[in-house]
């Protein structure tokens, strides 16, 4: 668990992540960022800091180091940790670029030492060391279009942590982006062949529109939403229709006879105040508009965070959850997976959680970081058949099993150089305690 937070912190910048919603909430100008369509474009994050109004002190601080950061972003960086937790591993992450006016090349390979149960890549060579390309694309751009062609992660929704439709849980696709960006609003699509299961080939694609409303000196709200399609058959070609970046895909689904294709529907929005921030998520999958013999009923995942600043201190309060039989399917291979991982939240369906997250700016390169989060899970898994007949109880079902996890540590930013994050914690379950400690440096030159 603690690697899968070191990873995620690299893929979409931890802090990085954090910091532009604290700077949105404590500045005094709040220009138009869409921060619910990662990853972010480096244009985007220039024009965010060339009209941004930090407000105090610890917004300063936080302007130097994104502003520092994102000189060399995605150019010439790389990332080394280690962990040990109930297991000991080690990890190196190598990224090289070049970027003209209007292409950009980038690539970016993992090596993973020791063992990995269940994280990605796990397959080892001589049971020693297991590798692969986490990014590795050419970008074009020009005015307000983008065309990316290659491989990255993803990630849509509002939330800082995991989002609930495409959360960066599973490994990075390989895949056609695009994305149209103006003052107010961002269309965003993009298309994926997942893996073949047997002869069934299986395709994903999506779409999102991201707008912006508000007092740029008093107030800022982003408006979201987001569908997704996962759909395939044995010796099947995708569809033009599910390739088209405008149409909605519910009334091609529903006219050709439904049940062939898995789509998720995500509703949000994030309001930023001055000194306070609210955002929220809901996810909707496979809503029956009628009633079935089966007592289909819709299956859905939502998520509300508070965040607020006070003195040197950031606060992050947040509350999940998702229903049972989310992200599963009437058909087993359009199940929400890529080669075995989750697409959605990685908790996949039938649990909550709450979270609390607290920073503390304790100079310009200093912050000190305690999190705690609280879960409970169900029975209700991503892999179970659909039932004959649906039960009334169709969340936190059958005997629960409670995890809560504590983690504390520090961040030290040497820029332009580094940022050093150490790690310490542990995670109780019913059944066991695990304690660990995690350490990690990212350069970026």
């Amino acid at each position: 668990m603690y690697l899968f937070i070191i990873i995620s912190s690299i893929y979409w910048g931890d802090w990085t992540n954090s910091g532009i919603d604290e700077l949105l909430i404590r500045a005094d100008k709040k220009p138009t960022i869409f921060l619910g369509t990662r990853p972010v474009e480096k244009k985007e994050l220039n024009y965010f800091l060339d009209n941004l109004g930090a407000g105090d002190r610890s917004g300063i601080w936080l302007k130097e180091r994104l502003s520092l950061t994102i000189q060399n972003l995605e150019l010439n960086e790389w990332s080394a940790g280690a962990v040990e937790d109930s297991l000991a591993r080690g990890f190196v992450l190598i990224g090289k670029g070049n970027e003209g006016r209007f292409i950009k090349l980038f690539v970016e390979g993992l090596a993973r030492f020791g063992d990995s149960t269940g994280e990605y890549p796990s397959h080892k060579w001589q049971d020693f060391i297991a590798c692969d390309y986490l990014k590795g694309y050419i970008k074009a751009s020009i005015l307000n279009f983008s065309l990316v062609l290659g491989r990255e992660p993803i990630k849509w929704g509002p939330s800082p942590r995991s989002t609930l439709v495409l959360s960066g849980a599973a490994p990075p696709f390989d895949l056609i982006r695009g994305a149209y960006q103006s003052r107010k609003f961002k269309v965003s699509f993009f298309a994926t062949q997942l893996d073949n299961i047997g002869k069934i080939n299986r395709y994903f694609s999506g779409h999102r529109i991201e707008y912006k409303i508000g007092n740029r000196n008093a107030y800022s709200i982003n408006l979201g939403f987001s569908e997704v399609a996962l759909f395939g058959g044995e010796g099947r070609f995708p569809e033009l229709y599910y390739l088209n970046p405008i149409f909605f895909y519910y009334p091609y689904e529903w006219n050709s006879g439904g049940a062939k294709v898995n789509i998720l529907w995500g509703f949000d929005f994030n309001l930023f105040l001055k000194g306070i921030g609210i955002y929220s998520e809901l996810m909707i999958d496979d809503t029956p508009y009628q009633e079935t013999k089966k007592g289909d009923r819709p299956k859905i995942g939502a998520n509300i965070g508070i965040r607020g600043t006070l003195l040197n201190n950031y606060w992050l309060l947040e509350y999940r959850g998702v229903t049972r039989w989310t992200y599963d399917h009437l058909i087993p291979w359009q199940k929400y997976t890529y080669i075995g991982y989750p697409i959605g939240h990685p908790e996949g369906p039938d649990f909550d959680e709450f979270f609390l997250g607290i920073v503390h700016h304790l100079s310009r390169s200093i912050d000190i970081i305690s999190n705690v989060s609280y879960l409970r899970k169900g029975e209700g898994t991503i892999d179970e058949p659909y039932p004959s007949h649906f039960p009334s109880d169709y969340w936190l079902t059958g005997k629960l099993k409670h995890t809560v996890q504590f983690e504390i540590g520090t961040k030290w930013y040497k820029l332009p150089g580094f940022v050093m994050t150490c790690k310490a914690g542990c995670i109780v379950t019913d059944e066991k305690v695990f304690p660990g400690v995690s350490i990690s440096i990212s350069n970026w030159r």
